[in-house]
């Protein structure tokens, strides 16, 4: 390609996977089926145009994941860490499929920020990711653009979820995530209701 021209690129947007720990409230079910569908762009090369999966938020549900039984509200990196780690041992065929698929140099993945996952807006989460997955991994923020395509999750056009300001805040000299409002109600009520009726 020229200086100045974009080359060709398919975009694969998928969005609110939720991957949780695989305990009842996980709402992820569906490793199969994403393997397969990631498969397809691997066996057919549409020509040799790189493929890029953009996950459009919500890929994984930190907010339901409990880091030592309970639901924190200060949210550090290690406990981001911590989470990520048991969303990676209930999903094994969900990482070794994109490292699969990312081992093509070609191929990248995208993380948008939601407000479930924001917890990824942390550089350790964002090294382990890279580390797991090995190839092209891109962390944009709340919102990715591919040439005159713009994607993001949506989250901060509602009042109940958007995140005012930086992703973080402190809290007693620790760096933690500065997050949206409604996922106290998660904490303390839907997440009590979702394990009596998953």
């Amino acid at each position: 390609h020229k200086k100045g021209v974009s080359m060709d690129k398919i975009l694969l947007v998928v969005s609110d996977t939720e991957l949780g720990d695989g305990s009842a409230i996980d709402d992820f079910i569906h490793d199969d089926l994403f393997c397969d569908f990631l498969n397809s762009y691997m066996i057919k090369r549409y020509n040799d145009i790189p493929v890029e999966i953009v996950f459009n938020g919500d890929t994984f549900d930190f907010i339901k994941v409990p880091y030592n039984g309970k639901h924190p509200r200060h949210v550090t990196s290690e406990v981001s860490l911590a989470k990520l780690n048991s969303i990676k041992k209930a999903h094994p065929k969900f990482f070794d499929a994109l490292n699969k698929f990312l081992k093509d140099k070609t191929n990248s993945a995208v993380f948008v920020y939601g407000n479930h996952d924001l917890d990824i807006a942390f550089e350790a989460v964002q090294e382990k990711l890279r580390k797991v997955l090995g190839g092209n991994v891109i962390f944009p923020g709340f919102f990715y653009k591919q040439g005159k395509v713009r994607i993001e999750h949506g989250s901060q056009f509602d009042a109940l979820y958007r995140v005012e300001g930086s992703p973080f805040t402190s809290y007693n000299g620790d760096k933690i995530l500065n997050m949206p409002f409604a996922n106290y109600i998660i904490f303390d009520y839907l997440i009590h209701l979702k394990k009596e009726y998953p």
